[in-house]
């Protein structure tokens, strides 16, 4: 379960940052130099990635038994 948690935390980081430079890149009002669109999406993916392994983890792999 351990693994399968790693492999969907990456999943997870890599649509999110492809999707998140898609989407800033496709805004037309605003016009950012390509290293800010980068963190931006990299920082969303960083956060989402951590955010799922850390309740993967919680709730399936190291969940308590009664």
């Amino acid at each position: 379960m351990f693994f399968a948690q790693g492999l969907v935390a990456l999943v997870i980081s890599n649509l999110v940052f492809l999707a998140g430079l898609s989407i800033l890149r496709s805004l037309t009002f605003i016009t950012l130099p390509a290293y800010v669109d980068n963190n931006i999406a990299k920082g969303l993916a960083m956060f989402l990635s951590s955010a799922s392994s850390f309740l993967f983890m919680k709730y399936i792999v190291f969940k308590r038994r009664k």
